[in-house]
């Protein structure tokens, strides 16, 4: 028996609007149209949050096409902008998105493809996975486990209409069907915008979200075995500070150029969580902000930070001025898959942390005496490149321990640097009397 022709519109109008309301979009748009600086993710549903405080957002391989059985791939979630929600891009914008290697972007991940293994209870990085966008012109993009194995990237959406709105979707398309194993396959991937008119260039990215497809997995083992995997309901524990070194652990304080801190895991640094204070120059207590740049890499599972001074340095090589400094980093800035620090952690507030400098200082005993002058004469006229170079002893960076430098040292010798400004201390004191015999050795070269 045939259906009437209005009968079957119908029914597939029905079907359409079903898979409609199915829909696993994620909605997007620019946190300030007028002048972007970063994308605005909002998932419809099915989505979490990982550990390390990545976006994640699941969705389902099924046979999308009844004519071809056994062919596993999906099409969820889409992309859509929302006008209503204040989510929007501007006319003429082209959305794509691009897959990055999660080894890198993430703890958790293993590479562009990060598969759960039920067998294994791990991620493993195998298994073929195809972006097919919806234009002609972009080569489909192949992943294969840790690299990418052809292809264009990133891959096209949708162009911004004159409205600025956007609604499309990918296929990620599950290669070799018949040999893929069932688990979780995840694609950490990013958002990007290329601003109209179009010129190939990327103008902004979105932070990375995670895309991850259940295969063959029951809906209680995707939720309890695979998305821990990926970070999902994982409490790191609070990170510790492991250690703290001036210059590389060296001794001398006479040139201080960094300061390195490294954690016992890898951490997420948010921006203001180190600051540093210089508590006094070698007269006075100042208390006064030093501007730092920050940097960290994650070697053998543990953060180390590299930070260098912008500001209260002598010379080119950003050695700091003379004084004791203070460094606090703010407990609540630094996490371990979403746990913060206990407390704040400070270093330089007693004086067996030597966070000082000192111009002549060779051995960080805050005084220069005849070991420090032995250890200048060592390095008189030495330039860079030399064996009997020593940086240190350079007080303004030009590459050579000449007269500017001795005078340097003269104006310190037989002085100390103090931690405090107690009137009852004893000693001499940086800037105070600084007579010396005849014999102490300090003669410039004539």
């Amino acid at each position: 028996m045939k259906l009437p022709f209005f009968i079957l519109l119908m029914v597939m109008t029905c079907l359409a609007s079903n898979l409609f309301a199915q829909h696993n979009d994620v909605e997007f748009g620019y946190d300030d149209p007028a002048n972007p600086t970063g994308f605005l993710l909002q998932p419809l549903g099915f989505s979490s949050v990982t550990g390390e405080g990545i976006l994640l957002v699941r969705s389902g391989m099924e046979e999308l096409d009844p004519f071809l059985p056994g062919d596993y791939g999906a099409d969820q979630p889409g992309f859509a902008t929302n006008d209503d929600a204040g989510l929007e891009v501007n006319s003429g914008d082209w959305i794509m998105i691009d897959v990055l290697d999660a080894s890198v972007e993430s703890s958790f991940g293993v590479g562009f493809v990060s598969f759960y293994n039920p067998a294994t209870d791990a991620l493993e990085p195998t298994g073929r996975i195809a972006f097919k966008d919806n234009t002609a012109s972009t080569a489909d993009l192949i992943l294969n486990g840790d690299s990418i194995e052809s292809g264009d990237r990133p891959q096209f959406i949708g162009v911004a209409s004159s409205s600025g709105s956007v609604h499309d979707h990918i296929t990620w398309d599950l290669l070799d069907d018949d040999t893929a194993p069932n688990g979780a396959y995840g694609l950490l991937v990013r958002l990007q915008s290329d601003f109209g008119p179009f010129d190939g260039d990327v103008d902004l990215s979105s932070e990375p979200f995670w895309l991850v497809f259940n295969h063959g997995m029951s809906e209680d083992d995707f939720e309890n075995l695979a998305l821990p995997r990926f970070g999902v309901g994982v409490i790191g524990a609070a990170p510790q500070v492991v250690s703290v070194n001036l210059n590389g652990g060296e001794a001398q304080r006479s040139a201080v150029e960094t300061l390195s801190v490294v954690f016992d895991s890898e951490v997420t640094i948010e921006s203001g969580a180190f600051s540093l204070v210089q508590r006094s120059t070698a007269t006075a207590p100042t208390f006064e902000d030093v501007t730092i740049t920050v940097s960290d890499q994650v070697i053998n599972g543990e953060t180390q930070v590299t930070i260098q001074f912008d500001s209260h340095v002598r010379n080119s090589e950003n050695a700091l001025e003379d004084g004791n400094y203070q460094l606090t980093i703010d407990a609540s800035l630094v996490t371990n898959n979403g746990t913060p620090m206990d407390d704040n952690f400070v270093f330089g507030s007693v004086e067996a942390d030597a966070f000082f400098a000192y111009f002549g200082d060779s051995n960080g005993n805050r005084s220069l005496e005849v070991f420090d002058l032995l250890a200048f004469r060592q390095t008189w006229l030495a330039s860079a490149g030399d064996a009997a170079y020593a940086f240190f002893m350079d007080f303004n960076g030009d590459g050579t321990v000449n007269v500017f430098d001795l005078l340097a040292f003269r104006n310190r010798y037989q002085t100390t640097l103090p931690f405090t400004f107690d009137s009852s201390r004893k000693g001499k004191l940086a800037g105070g009397s600084n007579k010396r015999s005849s014999k102490s050795g300090l003669k410039t070269r004539r």
